[in-house]
């Protein structure tokens, strides 16, 4: 097998992502693939009224170098036409438990705001809009449709070398998980023990920190905010196989 070089994170919205980024180059020396647009093209994409054309445009020209938006849905047969990199790098993908990533993407509905100020039953039924980076259809039937169709997308990378670890993992087991990547790659902690990334990335909050999260979700807090009718039409539109794929349990009603 050859030498991993290169780290390539896949995962959706409210997923961790930026604090598993952080993770991996406070740990470890390797290559992170970009799954963002670079800041400063960002703030000057921001300026037009096509902005999100325009990193659509990005990905466009760079998927062969950094193998795409990290909130894409996984079209593993493009990649292997459009990529060198196959063979030494590691993929990883994150997954939610789908409940409490719809709370999280109702929350913060990136590309798709105006969906913050739906009622929840309301939104979990509407159609999800697509982005070009994203994904080859206009829109997902709805946002559990998304969820469904990201994760199993994701299995498609088991064909390379690839780990598919869970949110609710990441936060409640960091080390664990740094662990588990520092065998894949074949490369000891830069630090020689694991550092964590003690606060929250996105939410200026302070007390939003890690305990915070490790709390929210590994005693799964959020399930308060669930009522029963939406419980019900998130179990009518979930693929239940793909759920105990991922090793998530069904709330039944």
């Amino acid at each position: 097998m050859e030498k991993i070089k290169y780290i390539k994170v896949y995962g959706e919205r409210n997923t961790g992502t930026n604090y598993f980024n952080k993770l991996l180059s406070l740990n470890f020396d390797i290559k992170l693939l970009r799954g963002t647009v670079p800041s400063k093209l960002n703030t000057f994409f921001s300026y037009f009224p096509f902005d999100e054309k325009l990193r659509d445009l990005y990905f466009l020209i760079t998927d062969s170098k950094n193998l795409g938006w990290k909130h894409r849905e996984i079209d593993h047969i493009n990649i292997i036409k459009k990529s060198d990199k196959l063979t030494n790098t590691l993929f990883i993908t994150i997954s939610k438990n789908p409940y409490s990533f719809l709370l999280s993407l109702h929350k913060r509905p990136y590309h798709n705001k105006k969906s913050a100020i739906l009622d929840f039953n309301v939104f979990i039924q509407q159609k999800w809009k697509s982005l070009k980076r994203e994904s080859k259809q206009l829109f997902y039937a709805n946002a559990t449709d998304l969820w469904n169709k990201k994760n199993k997308s994701y299995l498609n990378l088991q064909k390379f070398n690839c780990l598919n670890i869970t949110y609710e993992d990441l936060v409640i087991s960091p080390e664990k998980i740094m662990l588990e990547i520092s065998k894949k790659i074949n490369k000891p902690f830069k630090n020689k023990e694991f550092v964590n990334y003690e606060s929250a990335i996105k939410i200026p909050d302070q007390e939003k920190n890690y305990d915070y999260y490790k709390e929210l979700y590994g005693k799964e807090l959020w399930r308060n905010k669930l009522s029963d009718n939406s419980i019900k039409i998130i179990n009518g539109n979930l693929d239940e196989n793909l759920l105990k794929t991922f090793d998530y349990k069904k709330i039944e009603i």
